[in-house]
């Protein structure tokens, strides 16, 4: 989560947004601040790729460092 962290302290200076970084709290409660905060930027890893709904404006982009799928080469 190194990298994400890194991202998150250099973008959360850099904008006029708030920010919401996972690992400062329970995953149900970022999500549930993340639905409540307008404008709010959210970062994640793969645990909320999946199972994550947030309806309407609230979730207006995404943008995916790494899609969480095994590389084809490794075997199994």
């Amino acid at each position: 989560y190194q990298q994400m962290r890194l991202i998150h302290d250099r973008v959360s200076l850099a904008i006029d947004y708030p920010t919401l970084l996972q690992g400062t709290g329970p995953r149900r409660a970022l999500l549930d601040e993340f639905r409540r905060t307008p404008n709010c930027v959210l970062f994640a890893t793969s645990s909320f790729w999946q199972g994550v709904d947030v309806p309407g404006e609230q979730l207006s982009c995404v943008i995916i460092d790494r899609l969480p799928f095994a590389v084809p080469t490794d075997p199994v």
